[in-house]
């Protein structure tokens, strides 16, 4: 990847999973060696908030849109919801939303804590766990197979309407 060139081919795909694999492994090494340390609670909620703001509701709005489509028909266009809830999905899930929320939850403590992993290892386990970046409002919000473009069949494949045909 560069510059003029912004997609990944399976292998650099890999390569960035396993880098996200690494820091994982390392925020749990920390959380595992400081177990008695970390506030659970806190831990918890930050864990969870990011999917109960971010993921949630798009997934919910996606699972409406399916389900309002005909299950049968073989040529159903990708199932698309509104943009907003990409841009939820994008905002709580980077690093730069974490710096912040970290950086203040650090000005309200006064101090940094454990429990303050919760939120890179929330998005290194999206990430190399499951593979999951940012997500393009152009793209369903649920991971869908590719598929060719919609196309009406042809007029000779259409159930007619005509009785006795």
């Amino acid at each position: 990847m560069d510059i003029h060139h912004r997609f990944h081919t399976d292998q650099s795909f890999r390569w960035v999973r396993a880098e996200a694999a690494l820091g994982l492994a390392s925020l749990v090494y920390l959380l595992v060696a400081f177990f008695d340390f970390v506030n659970w609670s806190r831990f918890l909620f930050a864990f969870v908030a990011i999917d109960l703001v971010g993921y949630l509701p798009g997934a919910i709005a996606y699972r409406m849109a399916r389900g309002r489509l005909s299950p049968a028909d073989p040529v159903a266009p990708p199932i698309r919801i509104a943009p907003i809830y990409h841009h939820l999905y994008n905002l709580t899930h980077s690093f730069i939303t974490v710096a912040i929320v970290l950086g203040l939850w650090w000005a309200a403590l006064g101090e940094v804590e454990w429990a303050m992993l919760a939120l890179p290892l929330h998005l290194l386990g999206d990430r190399s766990l499951f593979g999951n970046t940012y997500k393009p409002a152009s793209l369903a919000f649920e991971p869908e197979p590719p598929s060719a473009p919609h196309v009406s069949p042809p007029a000779a494949l259409r159930p007619s309407l005509a009785p006795g045909r």
